[in-house]
């Protein structure tokens, strides 16, 4: 049988572009990808490079214009949920902020399951999917 390693995190301090966030996170090993898990809470944070972390919106090494490089949905699976007191999305200014990242199987999804913008509350979710 295959042996499982696992570490976890706790009161993690991460930074993001220079976005300080606190929270847990949880690394398993021994599934056919490494397994990234937690919560993570932000003062502030730029949603244009968080997303960058995991789904490159830069043009990557050979591509061009309008391609995104999920390649690492193939060699990870990620969920995390993730709070923001501030955010940004490009000019958009964002206030409490309650999203999730999940990436599984070639699958990648970003989700803002609450914010408030524009004088109303917002809700938005990106899907990068390999499959036709």
């Amino acid at each position: 049988p295959e042996t499982t390693g696992r570490i976890k995190f706790e009161n993690t301090e991460i930074a993001l572009d220079d976005n300080p966030g606190m929270g847990a996170l949880d690394f398993s090993f021994g599934e056919a990808r490494p397994v990234v898990s937690g919560t993570l809470a932000f003062e502030t944070l730029d949603l244009r490079s968080f997303l960058s972390a995991f789904t490159p919106l830069a043009p990557a090494n050979g591509a061009g214009p309008g391609e995104i490089d999920i390649s690492v949905a193939d060699r990870i699976d990620l969920d995390l949920r993730v709070s923001a007191a501030q955010a940004t999305a490009g000019a958009i200014q964002l206030a409490d902020v309650a999203a999730a990242a999940q990436v599984k199987n070639g699958l990648a999804v970003f989700d803002i399951s609450d914010a408030s913008a524009f004088g109303g509350n917002i809700q938005s979710s990106l899907r990068f999917d390999r499959k036709p």
